[in-house]
């Protein structure tokens, strides 16, 4: 049974435990179009609203680890006790800054592929770019998942020159899509979600998953978004 430490969270879901922050203070709510928008499954989720402080002061002591330099060893030792192969960050929450990425890079290659798997997504196109363009390299046991900024669409439209640069580090995609023929994450479509035995989502072979919009405010408002949308040029349809 996996041991969980101060600073980790047990999503229902998962089949493992993970490291996350507010969607608030790591600012990916005002940033990414999914928290804009309030889609996001984090900001429609009942556990995670401000009323629940047990789940806010985890969070809060979460930033605080991050921006100290307690993080790589405090982190380190609960990863290595939390006795699972694999482990997420950002169940909620993305990187907050550069500095963030370095060190949470910095502890995932402290461990051992052998001993632990990690799947990170993240919607910071911009940290990505600036990491990776200063020569830095994605430790072997990281599949970083950037997530499309496009609603309900699974293609990733880029810049050339971003697309290569993430194919040459071997980035990873993830997407959402409210057609059910698309959606290629098993879990999105089953009821609670469970993942099961299913490990996709770690798997760089795996180069996109495309999850489906579920919670029925999430449906609601990404229906709503779509429906906007259309009568503007970007010919979206809505199921």
């Amino acid at each position: 049974m996996s041991k969980k430490g101060q600073h980790m969270s047990a999503p229902s879901k998962m089949p493992c435990l993970s490291f996350d922050l507010s969607v608030v203070l790591s600012g990916c709510a005002a940033r990414c179009v999914y928290g804009i928008t309030n889609i996001c499954y984090v900001i429609t989720n009942f556990h995670e609203m401000e009323w629940n402080k047990a789940r806010q002061n985890v969070l809060k002591r979460n930033h605080e680890l991050l921006e100290s330099v307690r993080f790589n060893y405090v982190l380190q030792n609960e990863l290595l006790e939390d006795g699972d192969r694999w482990f997420r960050f950002f169940s909620a929450g993305d990187f907050p800054n550069i500095e963030s990425m370095h060190k949470i890079m910095d502890v995932c290659r402290s461990i051992d592929i052998d001993v632990k798997k990690f799947w990170i997504p993240t919607s910071r196109e911009d940290i990505l770019i600036e990491y990776l363009e200063s020569g830095n390299t994605i430790p072997n046991n990281v599949c970083i998942r950037f997530s499309s900024p496009s609603i309900g669409d699974p293609s990733m439209p880029q810049l050339p020159y971003i697309t290569k640069l993430f194919k040459k580090h071997n980035i990873c995609y993830s997407a959402t899509s409210m057609d059910r023929k698309k959606v290629t994450c098993p879990a999105s479509l089953k009821k609670h979600g469970q993942c099961g035995t299913c490990r996709n989502c770690w798997d760089k072979t795996n180069k996109l998953v495309v999850y489906f919009i579920h919670n029925t405010t999430s449906i609601k408002r990404a229906k709503e978004y779509l429906k906007n949308l259309i009568g503007f040029g970007d010919g979206a349809t809505v199921p």
